[in-house]
């Protein structure tokens, strides 16, 4: 007993000797401030330590607003103390101990971090609900110049060589870019200017409904196309361009391609320069282009060499020029206003011969072997204005549609040396306005559809002398026919529509 008795007390002593002398030191109270600003660093760590930074004598960690406070729980005699500030992104720093000091206030430095590079791997597609989105790098080749070069590559895609894009097997009803439908139906200038490296994603929106007010009413089985650009991209200009020229037996070839584009949070714009004489028809990306504009077909039609089965750019012999110019302005989060105008200017060469029968109506047959040759000159320009608002509980979409076209020909057949001239001239002016609206009261949803169109042409055919000779007397004072076809076209169509929500 005595033995343990003795043991007790030797820790006792040895307890209070060290708490006595821990307590021979003060508190040590402060705060740690940033040098820049003055305000104070939260997480530093805060150690009181020899001067020759070997030992330990107290530690904490400084509170949200930089302060601290802590009681050494050891010390040694004979000693020189310091604070030693640490932390994630401060400079270290020593500060002396002064005995006399009660409270302390420790500027530190700020430090720049390096952080090593890493690479970050996603998968190459993936699906949340709806949405199918494909990471543009994992289908991109060095061979893909713009964006539908890359959706080629996409299943379920079709991309045709004028743009248009299908998703099994059906037509998409919106391209957006960024979300927003800068193009409407003639997205097919995106997808054939837009640079595949500017591209992060390719989405697929399932079974999209674009009208948001629609949306869990009225279900729709056509996809949309959202195109994701990189960050580097948002906000500045940037545009691409192709220039090539070359010989051939006829004369030189040339073949130019620019376009500049911008995409920022409110403003979005593409315009674009084709030229070329290399039989690439650059105006079937602007097929689909402000739709109504000149939809009506000539009534009147000179002689034309039979169209070969083989591709057009073997046998296309043309000059043409086409710019377009696309711009959307959002207002808010649900406003967008668009500004779309196209211009072609072009000339085609057509040349061919050709051996027909006629069947006439008395029974008899005429032969005819020709050389024809025709040469068409068209300049055609249509602009596009619109106004939409997508609310969740209205919609409201109408666009103005402007077209001008003016287009002449000019043919000659040649038959046992007898020549034919042809001349064709087909002016054609076109406007249209298309208007939606759809929006709901309570449980009452209405939509009203309106689209006007009025067309206007003047067409105009001389032909001289007449052709088939067979059926004319050799004496005959008619030497020349001429046609003319004058029509003014009015076509509009209206439709109010209402429903009334029962449960769901």
């Amino acid at each position: 007993m005595k033995t343990v008795g003795r043991i007790l007390l030797t820790t006792l002593l040895s307890l209070f000797a060290v708490n006595a002398f821990g307590q021979g030191m003060k508190s040590f109270v402060g705060v740690v401030v940033s040098a820049h600003d003055g305000k104070g660093v939260e997480s530093a760590n805060v150690m009181l330590m020899d001067d020759e930074l070997t030992t330990l004598y107290g530690f904490c960690i400084t509170d949200k607003n930089g302060e601290f406070r802590f009681d050494p729980t050891a010390s040694a005699q004979n000693k020189k103390h310091v604070l030693l500030i640490t932390g994630f992104n401060i400079n270290e720093k020593v500060e002396p101990v002064n005995g006399d000091e009660e409270y302390f206030r420790i500027e530190v430095e700020s430090k720049e971090l390096v952080i090593r590079e890493v690479v970050v791997k996603s998968e190459s597609e993936y699906k949340r609900g709806d949405t199918l989105s494909f990471v543009a790098s994992s289908y991109k080749s060095i061979s893909d110049k713009n964006i539908g070069d890359l959706m080629r590559k996409i299943p379920g895609l079709e991309v045709s060589q004028s743009g248009v894009v299908r998703y099994q097997g059906e037509n998409i009803n919106k391209f957006y870019i960024e979300d927003m439908d800068l193009l409407g139906g003639g997205y097919n200038v995106a997808v054939n200017n837009l640079n595949v490296d500017d591209v992060a994603k390719v989405e697929i929106y399932e079974q999209h409904q674009p009208i948001a007010a629609l949306r869990g009413l009225s279900d729709s089985r056509s996809a949309a196309i959202n195109i994701q650009l990189k960050d580097n991209v948002k906000g500045s200009f940037n545009g691409n361009a192709l220039l090539g020229g070359g010989v051939d037996s006829d004369g030189a070839l040339w073949k130019a391609e620019m376009a500049g584009l911008y995409f920022g949070g409110k403003i979005q714009t593409i315009a674009t320069y084709k030229t070329n004489n290399t039989g690439e028809d650059v105006t079937a990306e602007l097929s689909s282009l402000h739709l109504g504009a000149t939809t009506e077909s000539s009534m009147l039609s000179i002689a034309m060499p039979i169209t070969p089965p083989v591709s057009q750019e073997r046998y296309l012999d043309n000059n043409s020029h086409a710019t377009t110019l696309n711009t959307l302005v959002r207002i808010g989060t649900k406003i967008d206003l668009t500004a779309r105008v196209s211009h072609v200017r072009e000339s085609r060469l057509f040349e061919g011969r050709q051996h027909l029968t006629y069947l006439m109506p008395n029974g008899e047959s005429v032969v005819v072997d020709e050389n024809i040759s025709a040469a068409n000159a068209t300049n055609r320009t249509n602009v596009t204005l619109a106004f939409r608002s997508n609310g969740e509980k209205f919609y409201i979409n109408n666009s103005i549609n402007l077209g001008v076209q003016d287009e002449g020909v000019e043919g000659l057949v040649v038959e046992d040396e007898r020549h034919i001239n042809q001349t064709l001239n087909k002016p054609m002016f076109n406007v249209a306005n298309n208007l939606s609206i759809v929006g709901g009261v309570g449980k009452w949803m209405f939509a009203v559809e309106s689209f006007v169109n009025y067309n206007k042409s003047h067409e105009r055919l001389l032909v001289t002398p007449l052709l088939f000779s067979q059926l004319f007397p050799a004496d005959s004072d008619l030497i020349k026919t001429e046609q003319g076809v004058a029509t003014n076209r009015f076509l509009t169509s209206n439709s109010i529509s209402s429903g009334f929500r029962v449960g769901r």
